[in-house]
């Protein structure tokens, strides 16, 4: 999925995708609502500051231990929510259709 941002509209990272066979489907600009990846970050995001609540008061980690606890965080998503999230696109698209190109209240 792209949407327009300069890492994806690159054209070397277009043709690169194509090389390897990725036909991408491209989104409008900020479209948040449309991109389900943003809720799964958001999931992660609250789990991270429920059981490491000291990261954003400076506490440092190394590169290791950071990616530990982001592993941890996509472990804990459950797969009954990434099919309730997936479900719901049809359902999404048609809101930000309905919005006429304003933002869905989805």
């Amino acid at each position: 999925m792209q949407d327009g941002a300069t890492g994806h509209s690159a054209v070397y990272k277009i043709d690169e995708l194509q090389s390897w066979g990725i036909n991408s489907i491209f989104w409008a600009s900020f479209s948040l609502d449309l991109n389900l990846i943003e809720a799964v970050w958001n999931v992660m995001k609250d789990y991270i500051e429920q059981f490491y609540p000291d990261l954003p008061n400076g506490k440092q980690c190394t590169y290791n231990q950071l990616r530990t606890i982001v592993q941890e965080a996509w472990d804990a998503i459950r797969d009954e929510f990434l099919r309730d999230l997936t479900d719901s696109m049809q359902v999404q698209c048609q809101a930000v259709t309905d919005a006429n190109v304003g933002h869905a209240l989805y």
